[in-house]
């Protein structure tokens, strides 16, 4: 085995900095994998609000028909 030249030397130099900045990206590609999770839980919490609102929303709009049904047959009676 010879002596390490300045070749040898700069190439682990830029190996030890391109495994340093693979592990970087690799952190934050985990960051962005959790917010992802954390989008996808928060869209699924809104359609099921969205769910339980248009229900609501859907018998509120049946009871009002029903409503005008029974006020209209009372205004049609004689008086």
């Amino acid at each position: 085995m010879g002596a390490r030249t300045g070749r040898d030397i700069g190439s682990e130099a830029n190996f030890k900095r391109s495994e340093s900045k693979l592990e970087e990206l690799k952190a934050d590609v985990n960051q962005v994998k959790a917010d992802v999770d954390e989008v996808k839980a928060d869209v699924k919490d809104i359609k099921r609000k969205l769910t339980v609102l248009t229900q609501d929303m859907m018998q509120h709009r049946a009871d009002q028909l029903g409503l005008e049904r029974r006020m209209d047959a009372l205004d049609s009676r004689p008086q």
